[in-house]
Formats: structure tokens, sequence, C-alpha cells
């Protein structure tokens, strides 16, 4: 599967198409996951889905955006448990680890970003755009980004990570496995 957008500012007005697994895009741009949501909302018909049953009015249905918190997407005072099913198969491929569990959302910190992905995953979503985040904080979730890679590939599931440099993905294990870079 692969996903293609046409003139979007979040992009720099650039085509742009993103396959399967871990897709890194450098940019300065911190609120390009907003700018990609608006664009979605207003631009349906500038996107596409290649080689896939998705249908193009069903794009906006797909996506998840990670730790995006419109309309209490996220509830920040819930406990992680209360939403997902701790014995799910994408808790237990993710490796989420069981005290996770008893965390509210605004507790989880670095586990966060896994935890939205497993969310999004188990409501049937495809496409993972995840918020601008440094290379820096790439290279601490090095482990988490590689068990979502993992996952990502064996189904077909598109991720998409706003990032600053590839110099320090470089230096990384996260550089280590074959992702798709965007500049």
């Amino acid at each position: 599967m692969k996903l293609r957008f046409n003139e979007c500012s979040a992009f720099e007005q650039k085509e742009i198409e993103f396959d399967d697994g871990i897709n890194f895009y450098i940019t300065s741009n911190k609120c390009i996951q907003n700018d990609i949501y608006r664009f979605l909302k207003r631009n349906r018909e500038k996107v596409c889905v290649i080689n896939s049953e998705l249908d193009v009015n069903d794009i906006s249905n797909r996506v998840y955006f990670v730790n995006y918190n419109e309309k209490g997407m996220l509830l920040r005072n819930r406990k992680f448990k209360s939403v997902i099913d701790t014995n799910s198969e994408i808790v237990k491929l993710l490796d989420i680890q069981s005290n996770v569990f008893e965390l509210k959302f605004k507790q989880l910190w670095h586990w966060s970003y896994l935890c939205s992905c497993a969310l999004g995953i188990s409501k049937g979503k495809k496409i993972l755009i995840f918020p601008w985040i440094s290379s820096t904080e790439c290279s601490v979730q090095s482990y988490r980004i590689n068990k979502l890679f993992e996952y990502a590939q064996q189904n077909e599931l598109i991720v998409v990570i706003p990032t600053d440099s590839i110099e320090t993905l470089k230096s990384n294990t996260v550089y280590n496995m074959k992702y798709n870079i965007y500049e």
C-alpha cells in the first residue's frame, strides 16, 4: 500500500508518496500533524491510496493521528486499560509492558506514542501520522519505533514520523532498520 499526497502545504506543495512501514519526513514544521489533519478534512481528492482496497472517500476514516487530542480523542485522565483490551494481540506484538496499563494517558511519557498507536490500530486504522518529534526523541523511542516497524511491515500499515534531522537517526538503531526517509 502507498499513500500519495498532491499539493499539500505540509509537504511544501510537493507530491509525496509514503510506503508501508515507517516513513521519516525531515522537516522543521512542528505543526505538520495539524497541517495534514486540516488538509485531509478539506482536500480529500488530493490524497490517494495505491495498491489497496481503501476507497479515497474512506481515507479520513483510516487515518489515525498519534497523540492528537481533538474532541477528547485521548482523554488524559483515563487509564490506558480503560480504552484498550490489555490482552489484545496488538498490545502483545508491540510489547507494551503491563505496568503501563495502570497509568493515565498524561502519565505515559515515552510510552504515549506506542500506546496511542496501539489504540489507533485496535480501531482498524491503517495510516498513523505522528506529531513532529525531534530526532533526539526518535533515538529515545528507537525500541518502540522498531516494534512498530515490525508490526507495520507485516500488516500493511503506513506510519509517518516527521522529524528534524537524519543525522541523529543515522547514529542510532532506528536507522539500521529499512525505513523510508523523505526530505
